[in-house]
C-alpha cells in the first residue's frame, strides 16, 4: 500500500476547521453569555427602582416599601412582568392612612425600553391586582384629620342623615333633617364588630351638638359596602334612634373594585379583595 500524504494534509485541515469552527462557537456563546449577563444586570438596576418611584407616585407618603418581581430575563427583556409583590407599611393614600399593605400583581405589561432609557415606567394594559390591607384605630383617627377624608365623611354623614331621618323627629333633632345642615371635626371610631361616624352639627344660634351614626357594615355583590341596624345618637335623645331608611344603604366602590372581605376585629379593620389598575 503506498502512503498518500495528501491524506495527512486532509485529515489535519479537517481537524483545524473543526477546531477553528468550535472556537469560533465558544466565542459566540460568551458573547451571547456576555450580552445576557449586561442585559441582566440592567433589568436588576433599572427595573427595581423604576417600579418604586412609580409606586411612590401613586400615594401621598410610604414609611417602609419591599419589592419582589418574578419572572425571567427573557420574559422582563420583552416588558412582561409575570408577578410583582409588595409589602408596604404606613402608606397614605388620598388622605387614608394604613398601617400595613399587602399588594400582588400578575400579567403586567410595561413599557420597558422606554424606562432603559430613563423615561417614567408606565403601564401598557390593566393590571388586576390583589389587595390586602389594614387599618388600625389610629389610622382612622389620623385620616378623619386629613383635608380629603374630613371633607368626604362629613358629605357621607349629611347624605346619610338627609337619606335617613324621619319627619317626627322630637323637637331637639328637627333641625338635622334640614337641607343645609353643617358638620364638623368629623371622627371614625371601631367598636367590636360596628363603625361609629361622629361629628358636631354646626348651626348658628346652637352650641355645637354631637351625632353619631353607628353601623355594621356587610359586602354586597363585591363592588358595594352596606349598612346594617344603622342608629343615630345624640345628645338631644336618651337612647340610641334607629334608622330603618338606612337599613341596607349602599356604598358602591365603583365596577374595578371587588371586595371579598371586610372584617372588624381588635380595633382595626381588615380588607381583603381585587382591585383593577387602569394604566
Amino acid at each position: 500500500m503506498i502512503f498518500d500524504p495528501r491524506f495527512l494534509i486532509s485529515i489535519d485541515g479537517m481537524i483545524f476547521g473543526r477546531v477553528k469552527l468550535l472556537r469560533e462557537s465558544m466565542v459566540v456563546e460568551q458573547d451571547l453569555s456576555s450580552h445576557l449577563a449586561k442585559q441582566s444586570r440592567i433589568i436588576s438596576k433599572v427595573l427595581p427602582p423604576a417600579v418604586q418611584l412609580w409606586l411612590r407616585s401613586q400615594v401621598e407618603s410610604i414609611e417602609a416599601l419591599h419589592l419582589h418581581i418574578e419572572g425571567n430575563d427573557r420574559q422582563i427583556l420583552s416588558g412582561y412582568i409575570p408577578k410583582v409583590t409588595i409589602d408596604a407599611q404606613k402608606v397614605v393614600y388620598q388622605g387614608i392612612s394604613l398601617s400595613q399593605i399587602h399588594l400582588t400583581g400578575e400579567t403586567i405589561r410595561i413599557n420597558l425600553g422606554q424606562v432603559v432609557r430613563g423615561k417614567p415606567l408606565r403601564l401598557l394594559d390593566v393590571v388586576p391586582v390583589q389587595v390586602k390591607f389594614t387599618l388600625h384605630q389610629a389610622d382612622l383617627e389620623k385620616s378623619a384629620r386629613s383635608p380629603l377624608l374630613s371633607k368626604a365623611l362629613s358629605d357621607l354623614m349629611i347624605k346619610l342623615l338627609q337619606s335617613g331621618l324621619m319627619t317626627d323627629l322630637p323637637e331637639g333633632l328637627q333641625r338635622l333633617a334640614g337641607d343645609a345642615i353643617e358638620l364638623g371635626s368629623p371622627d371614625v371610631q371601631i367598636d367590636n364588630d360596628r363603625l361609629t361616624l361622629s361629628s358636631y352639627l354646626i348651626d348658628p344660634g346652637y352650641p355645637p351638638m354631637p351625632i353619631a351614626i353607628c353601623t355594621q357594615l356587610r359586602v354586597i355583590d363585591g363592588s358595594k359596602i352596606c349598612l346594617e341596624q344603622p342608629q343615630l345618637s345624640c345628645s338631644e335623645a336618651e337612647q340610641p334612634i334607629p334608622l330603618p331608611d338606612l337599613q341596607g344603604f349602599a356604598i358602591d366602590l365603583g365596577s374595578e373594585v371587588t371586595l371579598r372581605e371586610l372584617s372588624f376585629t381588635e380595633g382595626k379593620i381588615v380588607c381583603c379583595g381585587y382591585i383593577n389598575v387602569i394604566p
